[in-house]
């Protein structure tokens, strides 16, 4: 559960790893990507003091890390339903800021 206030909107910033592009049937394609998720405008308790003090290990940043499969049936790609990380576990491509 978290506090009131600490919920905001989070949009596609970069993406963190991907795997190969993989085929899994007559034509059908698949890929699984990391993608930073960072909000959209800055949340007003990021800057408050109060909140650092309350977490002396370290900042609470306002980002968050999703893993999404898209498959390709010569359609153009969409957003599969399930996500499978087994192959990027094995064989993910770092890729940076």
């Amino acid at each position: 559960m978290a506090p009131d206030g600490l919920c905001y909107p989070l949009e596609a910033d970069h993406v963190l790893e991907y795997t190969d592009v993989r085929s899994i049937g007559y034509k059908k394609r698949e890929i699984t990507v990391a993608i930073l998720m960072k909000p959209r405008e800055m949340p007003h308790w990021v800057s408050d003091p109060r909140i650092f003090e309350a977490l002396l290990d370290g900042p609470v940043l306002p980002e968050d890390v999703h893993v999404w499969t898209f498959q390709d049936a010569g359609d153009g790609w969409r957003l599969t339903g399930i996500t499978d990380m087994r192959e990027m576990a094995g064989k993910g491509h770092y890729v940076g800021d």
